[in-house]
């Protein structure tokens, strides 16, 4: 209960007790009796008359059963209320306060309903936005699943050198496919091929000139050949390396972009040496990656 129902009803209650200390006056006032007055005997104005002796009969027992065989004269003046009306506001009062607590007894249930409602349905949004979340998790998963398995791969498939001979060019042919399910456009490949000593290592740099097919589309499984024409080799540069003192390394790259608008290479580095046979190109241990 509010203090200001506190206040109301100590008001309420003040009041009653000043009704009940007002009734109590009253009845002390009425119980009061009142003075006598005899009147004197007179002078005899002669020796020879007898005294006047002169009666008096008290009436206050009369006039107190009066006021008490009529009680309705008595309710006329203030402070003389029946006690009815004092027990009515009394009970008045009793039911104010138990109204007062059954209001507050309903008010905390609904409170508490209201809390619970409001816990649920933050639970419920709660499990909502979770389940939104893995559902948009899941759908951009299969998104990507779609899209790696819908994509076009351009891929090194072979690389062949013609026999080196003093004094007759030699050509080397890196071969590339398009091993996806669809086609891969803009396609542009560079390709250089150099001889260093053996033990030094590939060559880090990328060639700067790049040939192309005019950007055209590679469809899927379709291969195409990259070949490069060298100039002819002199017999010493042979001799060195049918010794094992000279490498051949061809090393590239490929670019694309995907029917999903997006981006790719395709880079590669190989080495021909004289363990590889008359023809073929082995992979380097680094310089090979794809996107």
């Amino acid at each position: 209960m509010s203090s200001r129902n506190w206040r109301y009803f100590a008001a309420l209650g003040g009041l009653s007790l000043a009704l009940v200390a007002t009734q109590a006056l009253g009845q002390q006032v009425e119980k009061r009796p009142e003075p006598q007055h005899n009147a004197p005997a007179p002078e005899s104005g002669g020796q020879g008359e007898a005294p006047t002796i002169n009666l008096v009969m008290a009436a206050e027992p009369e006039t107190k059963a009066s006021s008490e065989e009529s009680p309705e004269k008595a309710g006329v003046e203030w402070g003389t209320w029946p006690d009815w009306v004092i027990v009515g506001f009394t009970a008045f009062l009793a039911f104010l306060s138990w109204r007062q607590h059954e209001l507050e007894k309903r008010l905390a249930a609904d409170t508490g309903d209201s809390l619970a409602i409001a816990k649920q349905s933050a639970d419920a949004a709660s499990m909502s936005a979770k389940a939104g979340q893995e559902l948009a998790l899941a759908a951009r998963a299969s998104a990507d699943l779609a899209k790696r398995q819908l994509r076009a791969y351009v891929q090194i498939l072979d690389a062949t050198i013609t026999p080196l001979k003093a004094g007759e060019p030699f050509c080397v042919v890196v071969t590339f496919r398009n091993s996806g399910a669809t086609p891969a456009h803009d396609v542009v490949s560079c390709l250089s091929v150099q001889s260093r000593e053996t033990g030094a290592g590939p060559p880090d740099a990328l060639p700067e000139e790049r040939e192309g097919f005019s950007k055209a589309p590679l469809g899927p499984g379709e291969a195409k050949p990259m070949p490069l024409d060298l100039p002819a080799p002199t017999q010493e540069f042979i001799d060195r390396f049918n010794r094992g003192e000279v490498t051949l390394y061809a090393h590239g790259e490929i670019t694309y972009r995907d029917v999903f608008e997006e981006t790719h290479y395709s880079r590669f580095r190989l080495y021909h040496d004289r363990t590889r046979g008359p023809a073929s190109f082995g992979t380097c241990a680094e310089g090979n990656e794809a996107t």
